[in-house]
């Protein structure tokens, strides 16, 4: 991928997601890495809409595979931790 061609798709993602540089950033970082992101953050972030609008540009796919977790109540120590066997995968 060319410099050019990461441009424009930076540019052409950052009018379809507003407010959101820090993700798209992260975002064409694991596409040029050919890695896994996990993508977090407080609901209507534009997380999924950011994700499909990137496989739109470089003209993919979007196999969604998410994972909510419910949060347990804290322990002793005041750490928070997740339940794996309430994950809907």
């Amino acid at each position: 991928m060319n410099y050019q061609l990461l441009a424009n798709l930076e540019h052409w993602l950052g009018q379809q997601i507003v407010g959101q540089q820090d993700l798209i950033h992260k975002l064409l970082i694991a596409l040029l890495a050919d890695g896994h992101l996990l993508v977090e953050g407080a609901p209507g972030l534009a997380k999924t809409r950011a994700i499909k609008q990137m496989a739109e540009g470089i003209e993919g796919d979007f196999p969604s595979h998410s994972i909510y977790a419910r949060p347990v109540a804290r322990r002793h120590h005041g750490y928070g931790y997740f339940s794996t066997s309430d994950w809907d995968i």
